[in-house]
């Protein structure tokens, strides 16, 4: 029988918000452009996968977690798993 993996934030960085991370379900669904505009963190599992979510004070909005094949058209450096400049 095979383990089921629940993918959990094992380590957690914040950027300034640059762009939508969920497009279409913004443009479905209007009241989730509250959170444009604040910051994103992204949390990454211990297994590689990421998670980003933008923050503002009136709204959160989750993406999905990724693998590290499944992100759509920018590179994976795009979405750093440690913070840049000598953090840990």
């Amino acid at each position: 029988m095979s383990q089921t993996h629940k993918h959990k934030p094992h380590h957690t960085s914040e950027r300034v918000w640059s762009h939508c991370i969920t497009p279409d379900e913004c443009a479905a669904r209007p009241e989730r452009q509250r959170a444009h505009g604040g910051i994103v963190r992204i949390d990454t599992c211990r297994c590689g996968a990421i998670r980003r979510a933008e923050i503002t004070i009136a709204r959160t909005n989750y993406g999905p977690w990724l693998k590290r094949g499944d992100l759509p058209g920018r590179g994976w450096a795009d979405y750093p798993a440690r913070p840049r400049g000598g953090g840990r």
